[in-house]
Order: C-alpha cells, then structure tokens, then sequence
C-alpha cells in the first residue's frame, strides 16, 4: 500500500469503529443509570456529553463516510486533476487528524505522507 491507500484505509477503520462504539453504546445511552451520571457534571462537562451521543456520532460517521467515499477516488488519481487531488487530499489529512491520538495515526501532512501501522504481534 502506497501512503494515500494507507490514509484511506486509517480514515475508513476509524469511522468504523465510532460506529461500532456508538451503536454498542445506544441501548444504555437513555438509561436511568446514565442519565443520572450526566446529572453529576457541570453544564460544560453534560453539554459535551450530550454531543457524544450515539445518534449524534452516527450521523458525524456517516458524513465522514460519504466524504471519504468522494474523496478517495480523487486523491487515488482515478480523475484528472492535480488540484483536485491536492484538495482531496489535504481534506483527508484533516478527517485522519480527528484520530491523531489514536496508535495506528502515522501521517504528516506536512509531508503528504503516511504509512501502514507496524504489524501487531499476538499474544
């Protein structure tokens, strides 16, 4: 995998596990139990809260998708274009930025490049 392929394939994992995590999450996001933990934060801490909600990251997973989905075709040199795909790919740069913290983040924008995660061993 080139270093576009390699962005690709990070932005698309990530989405995927925020859809995971938020579907997992819907069923007890309304509970009683949950509510009341809410209800221990400040207004600051419960209003960021309230934007982690499993319907809210759903949509933000869905429009990242379909962004990713216009986009990869682009920055892959599928259409013509050099400005495009330099716009295409500067904008996954900024989606992949969303999980920089995340182990397998290795791109620099900077560089326009990046690179496959080093294998995993098991345990």
């Amino acid at each position: 995998m080139d270093g576009m392929d390699d962005l690709i394939t990070f932005v698309r994992a990530r989405i995927e596990e925020d859809e995971q995590t938020a579907r997992a999450a819907s069923a007890a996001w309304g509970e009683e139990g949950d509510r009341q933990a809410r209800d221990g934060l400040s207004p600051a801490s419960r209003a960021h809260a309230g934007r982690q909600d499993p319907a809210h990251v759903l949509r933000q997973a869905e429009a990242l998708s379909a962004l990713t989905n216009v986009m990869a075709p682009i920055v892959l040199g599928e259409h013509n274009g050099r400005a495009m795909q330099g716009v295409a790919m500067y904008a996954l740069f900024g989606i992949a930025a969303i999980w920089s913290d995340h182990p397998d983040f290795r791109c620099n924008a900077a560089a326009n490049a990046c690179t496959s995660p080093p294998a995993r061993r098991s345990p």
